[in-house]
């Protein structure tokens, strides 16, 4: 039985940049192997966010595909990895968008209250406006 195909391949991936994808490999079913051609030599992958700086990547491989083959293909390709590095990059882009409606709300109010400052101090040192 040394032979057998495990029924789930599991591996995680921690990059350099502080990222981790956790990689699972599995036998794609007929139905999947029909509905998208897949050819002997051909793996499907799904990829997925899952919080903070980790993702999920799922190979579907075809039944034929070498099973010793399966665990090094699963670590060299980095399908999650550039989902996840888009995603951050993303997510960046909006903080710093946020940011800099913040402060530019800021300003507006700063300069708004300035205006309400110099308005009180008139009225005060020169009486009610008429």
């Amino acid at each position: 039985m040394a032979d057998t195909v495990p029924d789930l391949l599991e591996i995680r991936h921690a990059y350099g940049d502080g990222t981790s994808v956790l990689k699972r490999g599995l036998e794609a079913t007929p139905l999947v192997v029909r509905k998208h051609a897949l050819a002997e030599d051909e793996v499907i992958t799904f990829s997925s966010w899952r919080g903070g700086r980790k993702a999920l990547t799922v190979f579907h491989f075809h039944p034929a595909f070498p099973p010793a083959e399966r665990e090094a293909y699963m670590r060299d390709h980095e399908e999650g990895h550039a989902l996840l590095a888009e995603y951050l990059a993303e997510r960046e882009d909006e903080r710093r968008n946020r940011w800099r409606q913040v402060r530019t709300a800021a300003k507006r109010a700063g300069t708004t209250l300035h205006a309400l400052a110099a308005a009180a101090v008139v009225s005060t040192l020169h009486g009610p406006m008429r």
